[in-house]
């Protein structure tokens, strides 16, 4: 249940920050911020949502509630662009009202009253504005905008990757909410033949094994067990996804989402601890190999193949784990900064800055 709903007044929260977060996927974080956009309109306070560029597996501009109609929520690529969005906004909304009721309308279909300012600021998938120094700064610079402004702001964001780490430096902004409400969500994998149903603490990712583009990959992935999984509509899907590998992309998009589950590419499933233990994410241990490896400048790495030695290496590099220097592969330095997380030292500055241009 939403925080708006159990409030008698919206006005009690003018310049907070609702939090809402899990670390699993599919737990309802976006239907409580949803919940929150109708009470707010239904109250009749002036509301605007937001979704990060990269989610578009939803459509461009919308975001929905699984399988839903869409909601407008504009995308964004920063959350300075947030910022820029509801100052054009609220000046466009300053004007006198031609009459009562009078209401503006925007590019996404949202409707405004005339009169009155941008009351209250939704932001989905919070933690993809938060990935590197530079997002993380802009977040907490939105979070402190709209405090003193006197606006609500409720992020919803998934708190941990497919990996089991922080996602990006969302804790950052989470720690910051007055109202912080976790959602929730029961496991997915399938155990002695039924639903686990346990609850989820964790989110796994799946790739559908004769999907992968990649010949090499492939290859690699071709003799790892199948799992079965139940979907969102307790639909059985047996015998076509394996676990993904430790090295796949931490920022993969569902782009094929209005496709049936069983024909997907690549899902993300609730999962509990056991179910974990016994289906891992393959080739972490190779993973955390060729890193230390690097980091300590051991040239014969004690991998298997050079393909597998490539996956790892090019998400280390696109993870910014290490970089390329010469041809030679270094790790990249770490920080302790402004915000109290570790902060790759590349990252630590604005690419605006006199350093960088």
């Amino acid at each position: 249940m939403g925080v708006l709903r159990e409030e008698a007044s919206i006005d009690n929260l003018l310049g907070f920050l609702i939090s809402y977060s899990s670390t699993v996927m599919n737990s309802g974080k976006t239907r409580n911020l949803t919940d929150d956009r109708t009470i707010a309109k239904v109250a009749g306070f002036n509301v605007r949502t937001f979704s990060h560029s990269d989610n578009e597996r939803d459509g461009k501009d919308c975001i929905r509630v699984n399988e839903g109609s869409p909601i407008p929520a504009l995308s964004v690529a920063s959350p300075l662009d947030i910022i820029t969005e509801v100052e054009k906004l609220d000046s466009l909304l300053s004007a006198e009202p031609k009459s009562p009721g009078d209401k503006h309308i925007d590019t996404t279909g949202e409707s405004y009253f005339v009169g009155r300012p941008v009351e209250v600021v939704l932001v989905d998938e919070g933690q993809l504005f938060t990935l590197n120094y530079e997002g993380t700064r802009d977040m907490l610079s939105l979070v402190d905008y709209c405090r003193q402004k006197g606006k609500v702001l409720a992020i919803s964001s998934l708190l941990e990757n497919a990996r089991q780490e922080p996602f990006g430096n969302i804790y950052e902004v989470h720690r910051r909410a007055q109202h912080k409400r976790p959602t929730s969500a029961r496991c997915k994998m399938e155990r002695q033949d039924h639903i686990c149903g346990r609850s989820a603490i964790h989110t796994t990712k799946l790739w559908r094994l004769d999907k992968i583009e990649e010949e090499a990959i492939q290859e690699l992935m071709r003799d790892m067990p199948y799992v079965t999984w139940w979907t969102k509509n307790d639909e059985r899907i047996s015998g076509v996804h394996v676990t993904a590998p430790y090295f796949a992309p931490v920022v993969e998009v569902e782009k094929d989402k209005s496709i049936p589950d069983r024909e997907k590419s690549m899902s993300y499933v609730p999962i509990c601890d056991d179910c974990l233990s016994a289906h891992p994410a393959p080739f972490r241990q190779e993973f955390y190999s060729v890193y230390h490896s690097i980091k300590n400048g051991i040239e014969n790495l004690d991998i298997r193949s050079q393909s597998l030695l490539q996956a790892i290496v090019e998400d280390l590099i696109k993870d910014n784990w290490v970089e390329s220097k010469g041809g030679l592969l270094v790790p990249v330095s770490h920080h302790k900064g402004e915000f109290g997380v570790y902060t790759p030292s590349n990252l630590s500055k604005s690419a605006t800055s006199p350093e960088n241009k």
